[in-house]
């Protein structure tokens, strides 16, 4: 695929807009061959031009503006449009991704994509594109329009040119892989920002030469260090092409070979002005093409960089297949790696009861994450396959999926909307349903507590602990009634009494539908209906608290390294339901 596909959506306005900027471009030359006619008449004794050749100044000089004008316009459309295209396309791409290849890539390469990429294809597309013609266009109608008047001074005209071009292509030699450097050094930066200001309180606890401070200071000054080279290496040359095609250098000499050619015959006076008004429009574009062909390299730079991420594989979805048949969940000969990694899990094979508590325990790296993630389908298996109700998650919609499967992760995901919307997504859901989730969920009484209740402002309003965070995702889960509820360590934030109210809730949920709990806590496994037992990605066992204790080898481990406290310390009242809101 061609590299510059990707403008393709815009290319019919860049087209007619390169057409303006190209007319705008010659027009500017109008007033010049006007000015040239009047001096050389003058010069020469002759009558002055009529009316006409003043209306065509006027009349190039407006249209020149109004062509510009209207070219520009047209390129900011394109801009405009290109970027609402490409970030609507980079925002489906991340969505679709396999969530730890987005979380790979790393906020700094994220937002360089999204921002820097998308920015340095405004200028390509809104200004780059227009520079480039008018510095084309210019040279070759005024050396078209001086070698009608004397070839002679149209040669010469070209000898600035020449040496200047010369100059800067020495100047640019091999400066495509410095230019890539460039761009890498650049991405290190943003990304080494991130990381700063992500761990700052940690740098300034600890600070030490492994620190985001230290990072961000290593790339600052090998960037630092390599542009200077790079300038250094380039100065001369990049002076000289400047300096030679300077309007003064170009005047000078073509007044002197002119004021040469008057003296012995063989130039006109309006030639002699000719020169010198039209010699500078010749010659002068390489005097700013340079930073043009850097602004060039960085726009294909970034629509290169923007390319391979959208060409990154996605996980597809189906068309929304129902599930039916028996038995809830199954994993079917399940493996999954993370990249060349060591598997995260190995040939699992389980199926879930269609009601009921399930547990899922592990050592940390035991493959308890990556179970949710296969069940949420933010991962597809590397091998074998997962099925709800019969149908492999491949094959559901993302709608049909998470209408089935509801989810609570320990890292806590609450965009900034109020209470009431985070709950129920903007859906109308009747206050009793809302209220219901929340007391179920423990939360209720601390939203009550809050100023504006159930209408304040997350991220505005209030900020909320981790385990009211926790607990709130939990009522929102709850209130989409899933068929199968899935808790990544979703209690690890709470403290044991209010654990106690949420576990008396998800048994009370797990007699409706299959409630998978992927816990370290092992003193919630006691009551569960079964218990998983992970061990480095392998199925080391399957079966009630009291079976596992003498049967498996790797939960007896847990069990003894980690003795929970006695269930009764975490007795506590049922918590609400439906009838009693």
């Amino acid at each position: 695929m061609n590299q510059l596909d990707l403008l393709r959506p815009v290319r019919g306005l860049l087209i007619l807009a390169a057409a303006f900027q190209a007319v705008a471009a010659a027009l500017t030359l109008v007033p010049l061959l006007a000015l040239i006619a009047f001096t050389g008449a003058w010069l020469e004794g002759d009558p002055a031009p009529g009316p006409g050749v003043v209306l065509a100044a006027v009349g190039g000089a407006l249209g020149s503006l109004g062509a510009a004008a209207l070219a520009t316009v047209l390129t900011h459309r394109a801009d405009a449009d290109l970027t609402w295209q490409l970030r609507t396309r980079l925002a489906r791409t991340i969505r679709h991704l396999p969530v730890p290849v987005v979380t790979g890539h790393g906020a700094g390469r994220i937002k360089k994509v999204l921002h820097d990429d998308t920015g340095a294809l405004h200028y390509l597309v809104a200004h780059t594109l227009l520079d480039l013609t008018a510095l084309v266009v210019t040279p070759l109608a005024g050396l078209v329009a001086l070698a009608l008047i004397d070839w002679r001074l149209a040669l010469l005209a070209l000898l600035p040119l020449v040496v200047g071009t010369g100059c800067f292509v020495r100047a640019m030699r091999g400066s495509a892989a410095n230019f890539v450097q460039y761009a890498t050094q650049q991405q290190r930066i943003s990304t080494a920002i991130v990381d700063f200001v992500r761990g700052l309180p940690v740098a300034k606890v600890y600070g030490g030469p492994g620190s985001a401070q230290a990072r961000f200071r290593s790339a600052v000054t090998d960037f630092h260090d390599f542009f200077r080279a790079w300038s250094r290496g380039t100065a001369p040359a990049t002076t000289a092409s400047w300096l030679v095609v300077t309007p003064a250098v170009a005047v000078a000499l073509l007044t002197l070979a002119g004021a040469v050619g008057l003296r012995f015959g063989w130039v006109t006076p309006t030639a002699l002005v000719a020169g010198v008004l039209l010699g500078p429009a010749v010659c002068a574009p390489v005097a700013v093409v340079g930073p043009r062909i850097q602004a060039i390299r960085t726009g294909l730079s970034a629509v290169g960089s923007i390319n391979a991420f959208l060409a990154q594989p996605r996980l597809v979805w189906g068309d929304g297949g129902t599930p039916g048949g028996t038995g809830v969940l199954r994993l079917d000969h399940v493996s999954y790696a993370y990249g060349d990694e060591q598997a995260a899990l190995v040939d699992v094979t389980l199926e879930l009861p269609a009601t009921g508590l399930v547990a899922v325990v592990g050592e940390s790296g035991s493959g308890k994450s990556t179970l949710a993630g296969l069940l949420a389908r933010f991962i597809d298996p590397t091998q074998g396959s997962v099925r709800l109700g019969g149908v492999d998650l491949r094959e559901l919609s993302e709608e049909t999926l998470y209408q089935q499967v509801g989810f609570v992760f320990q890292d806590t995901g609450l965009r900034q909307a109020s209470i009431r919307d985070v709950l129920t997504g903007g859906r109308p859901t009747p206050e009793r349903d809302v209220v219901w989730a929340a007391v179920a969920a423990a939360i209720h009484d601390d939203v009550l507590a809050l100023s504006r209740g159930y209408d304040t402002v997350l991220g505005q309003d209030t900020d909320l602990s981790g385990g009211q965070r926790q607990r709130l995702c939990l009522a929102r889960a709850l209130l989409r009634r899933p068929t199968v509820l899935v808790l990544d360590e979703a209690t690890s934030a709470l403290d044991p009494t209010t654990r106690a109210v949420v576990m008396e809730t998800l048994t009370r949920e797990a007699t409706e539908r299959t409630v998978l709990l992927l816990t370290h806590q092992l003193a919630t496994v006691t009551r569960a209906d079964q218990v998983v037992v992970l061990e480095s990605g392998r199925l080391a066992g399957v079966g009630t608290h009291h079976e596992l204790l003498e049967g498996c080898a790797a939960y007896r481990t847990l069990w003894e390294t980690e003795p929970p406290p006695p269930p009764e310390r975490y007795r506590t009242p049922v918590a609400a339901t439906p009838k009693d809101v």
